[in-house]
């Protein structure tokens, strides 16, 4: 039998972390039109420079026990997140698991909500609440770029329902 050439390396303290990252804009169309766009049309918004897989379409599924994930076809993929509640169109909370090479291990929770701001718009909040490891800077700046210049944009230029 062959000896086993696996090095264990612990992480240490220094490297497991705890984090809240928060993420808030302003998104004008009434939370309605935003959810919508959110779990409907994820793949017309989600960003390039964001998925994992060349050619994947980001699906989110908005019910409890839902997913969201790349769908590369061919029942490939990566989910990134289960669904752990949902209240259409106010809030959606997900958890996760984070893993190399994307960032990780972690554990992530995710929680957006929706509110009707008194100009008709929307105020939209993201938290993000994760233990392992994981590039702070990354998501302190990753979440922000993703829903103002992915969902915020799109959602701006086309305000039009779709049924």
């Amino acid at each position: 039998m062959e000896e086993s050439t696996m090095t264990p390396t612990p992480a240490t303290t220094a490297q497991v972390r705890v984090a809240n990252v928060i993420a808030e804009l302003t998104i004008d169309a009434p939370p309605e039109r935003v959810w919508q766009a959110m779990v409907e049309e994820a793949p017309e918004w989600w960003l390039p420079e964001f998925y994992t897989m060349k050619g994947a379409r980001f699906i989110i599924e908005p019910h409890v026990g839902g997913r969201a994930y790349e769908d590369a076809g061919d029942g490939n993929g990566l989910v990134w997140f289960n669904v752990i509640g949902v209240d259409p169109p106010r809030s959606l909370h997900l958890s996760g698991f984070l893993y190399p090479p994307y960032t990780g291990p972690a554990v992530t929770l995710v929680n957006i909500t929706l509110e009707a701001n008194d100009k008709g718009g929307t105020n939209f909040k993201l938290s993000d609440s994760l233990l392992g490891i994981f590039d702070e800077d990354e998501l302190t700046h990753g979440w922000p770029y993703l829903f103002d210049s992915g969902l915020k944009a799109y959602v701006e230029k086309k305000k039009e329902f779709r049924r």
